[in-house]
């Protein structure tokens, strides 16, 4: 599983695995709580991946004809990555589990966003119990993280709040502010403004080690590394990144060579 940053953050990309280690970063800002204990360690690195529900959609919205899809049917899914040095819950669904009752069939939740917009949510079994047949409890979860702050991604999250919450200190502004945007659900996280929180400032990484990982630069503000190791790593740039790279290419082959190296350089000059 793959953690892609959106467009207001730093558009660096890592593997959920490295999210585990980012805690011990020097950029990390935990705030004041209760420390619990850890959960039994994980042998290996492992993704679960969770049937949180599906999501009926108008193509539409995604500049699509419905003769152009397949299905209107999106699915939810929630996830969650093990590993010898902790756990991490990401994105855990879109209906909480209290507000639902299984029945063996597949259940359809309609839900009414503070914008008034209005969604179906088709359901068929309960995070907690999905979580508990792989053998784990929120209990035992080390770090929650959310894609986005939107009400399909944050349900069950007050269920996490004794887990060390990752978050940007803007998502996490925008998440309580006293008005939170309309595509979200408040009482969904609310117990999160109590838990234990890594800041994540999404673009400084001090005395971080990066290991066997895939590091992807889309564009925007660059990531700053301080003091970092990095050991098997694939360095790739997509997006804005490799346009700029193309762009570069062009201009060698048009003749402007010079001024190609001049910037290679400038890049290579230690100190800079």
């Amino acid at each position: 599983m793959t953690l892609t940053a959106t467009p207001r953050c730093a558009a660096l990309v890592l593997l959920a695995a490295l999210a585990l280690s980012t805690a011990a970063c020097g950029s990390a800002r935990p705030s004041d709580s209760t420390n619990r204990p850890d959960a039994a360690p994980a042998k290996a690195l492992r993704l679960y991946v969770f049937d949180c529900g599906s999501l009926n959609v108008d193509p539409v919205r995604f500049r699509l004809k419905r003769e152009e899809v397949a299905t209107t049917e999106l699915s939810i899914a929630c996830f969650l990555v093990t590993h010898p040095k902790g756990s991490l819950m990401w994105d855990p669904g879109a209906v909480p589990d209290a507000d639902w009752v299984p029945t063996g069939n597949p259940v359809v939740h309609h839900i009414v966003l503070p914008d008034l917009g209005e969604r179906d949510v088709t359901l068929r079994k309960p995070l907690m119990a999905q979580l508990s047949e792989v053998g784990y409890a929120p209990a035992d979860i080390t770090y929650l993280a959310f894609s986005h702050h939107h009400w399909d991604h944050t349900a069950n999250a007050n269920a996490f709040a004794g887990a060390t919450w990752l978050v940007r200190q803007v998502e996490r502004d925008t998440m309580f502010a006293e008005k939170a945007p309309g595509v979200t659900q408040p009482s969904s996280y609310a117990a999160l403004k109590n838990s234990k929180t890594v800041l994540l400032d999404g673009e400084t990484f001090s005395q971080c080690q990066f290991a066997a990982c895939r590091l992807i630069y889309s564009g925007g503000e660059p990531p700053k590394f301080d003091g970092c190791r990095f050991d098997d790593c694939e360095w790739k740039f997509e997006e804005a990144a490799a346009r700029t790279l193309s762009y570069l290419k062009a201009m060698w082959n048009v003749g402007a060579k010079a001024s190609v190296q001049a910037l290679i350089k400038e890049i290579t000059v230690v100190g800079r």
